[in-house]
């Protein structure tokens, strides 16, 4: 286990907007899940993501900036100065203060989970993380549904704890450091009608 992960803090809360659209970026979600399983240089991500390190720069930039991701250590290796770069935590979680009314930052809330979860989706399946034959639980399988409920305010009540614990159950669940399968978690529970009066 890299020794900076001990150190990580459990979670970060993402309190503004700016910071959000930093992180509604497929490649930046994904960088982020590489510097939290352990510090890298732009130069190793380069190689892992087969991506070119110019682009790989200004995204680490911007995730720097928003605190996402901090220098760790510096090294040289023969060669100019590398930082290596690292999670600020092992999962971020929105403050609802940041959800409004208005559409634009209610777009952006929309955008970071919904759209970065079905870029990274996407991605998963094309590089074979993903096993579309597979069925849930089998590993490597995607469990996605979508239902529509009719319930009383009691359960519903209910949905939205269990869920919320199932949340914040995933996001704590690092129990085994030594895992080496990531996963993710997107949860969408909304009433789809007006309340009756």
């Amino acid at each position: 286990m890299d020794d900076d992960r001990a150190r990580l803090p459990e979670q970060r809360v993402i309190t503004d907007l700016a910071a959000l659209k930093v992180m509604a970026n497929p490649l930046r979600v994904r960088l982020l899940q590489l510097l939290a399983d352990r510090a890298s240089s732009v130069k190793e991500l380069a190689a892992q993501l087969g991506e070119g390190q110019t682009k790989l720069y200004r995204h680490i930039e911007q995730m720097a900036h928003h605190g996402f991701i901090e220098v760790v250590r510096t090294r040289t290796e023969g060669g100019p100065e590398q930082r290596c770069y690292r999670a600020t935590a092992r999962s971020f979680v929105l403050d609802t203060s940041i959800f409004h009314d208005d559409e634009p930052s209610l777009g952006e809330v929309l955008s970071f989970v919904f759209d970065t979860t079905r870029a990274d989706i996407r991605a998963r399946v094309r590089d074979g993380t993903i096993d579309l034959g597979r069925r849930a639980p089998q590993p490597r399988s995607l469990l996605a549904r979508r239902c529509l409920l009719h319930l009383d305010s009691a359960q519903a009540d209910h949905y939205y704890r269990t869920l919320a614990q199932l949340a914040v159950d995933v996001a704590d669940g690092t129990a085994d450091e030594d895992a080496r399968q990531g996963y993710a978690l997107a949860v969408a529970f909304y009433p789809t009608e007006p309340e009756a009066t």
